[in-house]
């Protein structure tokens, strides 16, 4: 590891720092305790550590969820139809608990349980029972306890393609999303409630109500106030952040509009707070306000990553223009607030990415910049986590040289205050 301000993190992993300052997070005093107690589960200056998972999917490193016992599990996508998808569970000290064959996406719920999803083109046994496709790729959700076993399994019968992301709220509902479904949301026993024809990065908040970013490249419907809205032809690609109730009916939504423009990441925290990121690559009207991509030629990209911080009623607190480099493909919120971004800046070695993290303070400043370099240093960093101290957890998608056509390995990443 290369410090270049403080000694804040231990881990064999190269950082390159700046304005290192994460402080130490006591643990929240309504989370668990006793032998699960989030103290022991994760404690304060615990060393940091990376893991290499396997190969990798180049558009899909793993997302990345936290237990309330600490626990961090990352479902990978593979490289290829003989080199799987699958889950891993990893404790706070880095040893790998469990690993189940199957699953592209991953979120937990408040007792510890795991949601899976992924999708599967065969006849599977997941531990419930075999289920079948329903046509060539079908979606299949997974539950499962604190130990790995399988509680239910079911296909949805939904096309499983470009799955993006996967939330549970407060009750036990589910959500899935993917360019090929759209995104569905189950009831806590995996039974439909509505179907949205959109995609992208989804999240709940404290009431049920679900909050979906993604990308639209032709035309997409928001329902009465947003609806249709089709992109420039010129412009390649827009944004756009709606607002649901339990029910799927539209709350608020706005259209991100410029060149370029993506949605790509989301969070939400316990004062229903939303955070969300993005990309462009021309100038793009972000939340009220013209932003214009950092020309850098010799670099091979012309772009910018946004956050943004709203409110529940969709009011803009904070955003940032050119704050992460040039992908933000991850946010997270911790416990105090802080906002954690997981992304990607620019290389000048073959147009290649570097992975990159960055952290706000809960007003939208600067706290710390790091490059990460498992493998050959090239890579974008994919899904991202926080636990009740603080300690971030990150999927990184690196290349294993810098050779042309290079293997690229999903890696898990820990970095304590």
């Amino acid at each position: 590891m290369t410090m270049k301000t403080g000694s804040c993190w231990s881990a064999m992993v190269a950082l390159v720092l700046v304005g290192c300052q994460l402080d130490a997070r006591d643990p929240d005093p309504g989370e668990p305790v006793g032998t699960t107690s989030v103290a022991r589960a994760c404690p304060v200056g615990a060393a940091s550590w990376i893991r290499a998972l396997g190969p990798a999917s180049p558009s899909l490193a793993g997302s990345v969820a936290v237990d309330v016992f600490g626990n961090v599990l990352v479902a990978t996508t593979g490289a290829s139809a003989t080199a799987g998808s699958g889950v891993t569970q990893v404790a706070p000290d880095g040893t790998v608990l469990y690993t189940r064959p199957f699953g592209s996406l991953v979120a937990t719920d408040r007792s510890g349980n795991a949601y899976v999803a992924g999708g599967f083109s065969q006849p599977m046994n997941l531990g419930t029972g075999k289920i079948a496709p329903v046509g060539a790729v079908d979606v299949f959700v997974a539950k499962l306890d604190p130990a790995g076993t399988t509680l239910f399994a079911r296909g949805l019968g939904l096309p499983g393609t470009g799955l993006t992301s996967m939330a549970v709220d407060a009750t036990g509902r589910i959500a899935v999303s993917g360019t090929g479904l759209g995104t569905v949301v189950l009831d806590a026993a995996g039974e439909p409630v509505f179907t949205l024809d959109y995609a992208g990065a989804v999240a709940f908040d404290a009431a049920g109500e679900l909050v979906v970013i993604g990308t639209f490249t032709s035309r997409v419907d928001l329902g009465v106030g947003d609806g249709p809205v089709v992109v420039n032809a010129s412009s390649g690609s827009w944004a756009f952040l709606v607002k649901l109730d339990r029910g799927g009916h539209r709350v608020w939504s706005q259209v991100l509009t410029g060149r370029g423009v993506a949605g790509t990441a989301i969070a939400i925290d316990a004062q229903d707070n939303i955070v969300v990121g993005g990309s462009y690559s021309g100038s793009a009207m972000l939340f009220g306000d013209t932003f214009r991509a950092i020309v850098a030629p010799g670099l091979g990209r012309i772009t910018g990553a946004f956050v943004a911080k709203l409110d529940s009623d969709g009011d803009v607190v904070w955003k940032i223009g050119q704050a992460t480099g040039v992908e933000a493909n991850g946010v997270a919120i911790d416990a105090a607030g802080y906002v954690v971004v997981n992304g990607a800046t620019a290389s000048n070695n073959g147009f290649r990415r570097i992975e990159a993290i960055t952290r706000l303070d809960p007003k939208g400043q600067l706290t710390l910049d790091a490059e990460m370099f498992p493998a050959s240093g090239y890579g974008r960093g994919v899904g991202v986590a926080t636990d009740a101290c603080g300690s971030i957890y990150a999927s990184i998608a690196a290349l294993d040289s810098p050779s042309p056509g290079s293997p690229m390995r999903s890696y898990l990443v820990k970095i304590t205050p």
